[in-house]
């Protein structure tokens, strides 16, 4: 029997009612709202990847068809991913959240034969998020919040592009049930904050592809600053670890869509903006984030995650 060990989540943010309230844009479920209040919010991600390595180190398209017997090389792959939120107080100390999401993917590869280029593109909704966000404690220095949620499989495994299936990066959805859990604790300190954040998502079950996406962590430091009461700026640094799929039969045309290359850990290095309307939008938040991996480890061939910008807007009803 798998043992489900879900890793919760802390960050850490200035508490005030300026530009810092909230964590990087980045991070979500880093904050809960009073009985009755609902905010809704708009995010959108995009991922750009463009360097083929091994083992961390780049590689040429020659050298990778000398080494494999892959008979198509991933040369860049481009992901958007838009997420509409929703936010509602329940009581004073448990917040109930809705994530939904839409991504498109295009992809460049290399064929052995004749190393002519092949491009792909999806596009379909995300798997949604339902969480219930519970506030342990909330004073004026320190804030702790427990965070548990489902993993709805509503996007799609069996996207296609000339009339053959896309590997595992191309899909937008994992195809399985899942559970996703965080703890968030904060920290006040005058105009500064420093964040902290570790999550985990485990699915339960193969999917109709025959198929499970493995275990996914996350941890993210952070150190924010007020400037003044409408802007504040950001470092933040992140580690994701993808564990290996599990499968009953690999597709291994290229390390694209073969389940043994989609494992490893990565790290970026993130710089972020947050802006506060207080005059003609009062109460809209924005915020922008730019982050560039600095180093990973895994196996097999993948492509680089180079840069990754999430832009978004929130607004407290």
């Amino acid at each position: 029997m798998k043992v489900l060990v879900l890793l919760l989540v802390v960050s850490t943010s200035v508490f005030s009612i300026g530009a810092d309230q909230h964590a990087p844009i980045g991070v979500m479920l880093d904050h809960t709202h009073q009985k009755g209040e609902l905010m809704f919010s708009v995010r959108h991600m995009k991922m750009n990847m463009n360097k083929l390595s091994r083992h961390s180190s780049e590689v040429s398209t020659s050298d990778y068809f000398a080494n494999s017997s892959y008979m198509m090389a991933p040369k860049s792959m481009s992901m958007d991913m838009t997420m509409i939120g929703a936010m509602y107080g329940l009581t004073d100390k448990l917040t109930l959240n809705l994530m939904l999401g839409y991504t498109s993917n295009d992809m460049t590869m290399i064929r052995r034969m004749g190393l002519t280029q092949v491009d792909s593109k999806s596009a379909h909704l995300a798997d949604t998020k339902i969480n219930a966000l519970y506030s342990v404690f909330h004073n004026s220095t320190d804030r702790l919040i427990l965070s548990i949620g489902a993993i709805l499989p509503t996007g799609s495994i069996d996207e296609k592009d000339n009339g053959m299936l896309l590997g595992y990066p191309m899909q937008t959805g994992s195809g399985s049930f899942g559970i996703q859990s965080y703890l968030t604790f904060i920290h006040y300190l005058s105009d500064f904050s420093i964040g902290a954040q570790f999550g985990a998502k485990t699915y339960l079950e193969d999917n109709d592809e025959d198929y499970r996406v493995g275990d996914f962590y996350e941890s993210s430091l952070w150190l924010s600053h007020s400037a003044s009461e409408n802007f504040s700026t950001s470092l933040r640094l992140n580690q994701n670890i993808q564990d290996v799929f599990e499968y009953d039969t690999n597709r291994q045309m290229s390390s694209a869509v073969d389940f043994r290359s989609l494992n490893g850990q990565f790290t970026t290095l993130g710089l972020g903006i947050n802006y506060l309307n207080t005059t003609n939008l009062k109460g809209h938040r924005f915020a922008i984030e730019y982050a560039k991996q600095v180093d990973s480890d895994f196996s097999g061939y993948q492509l680089q995650r180079d840069e990754t910008i999430t832009i978004g807007w929130q607004k407290v009803l």
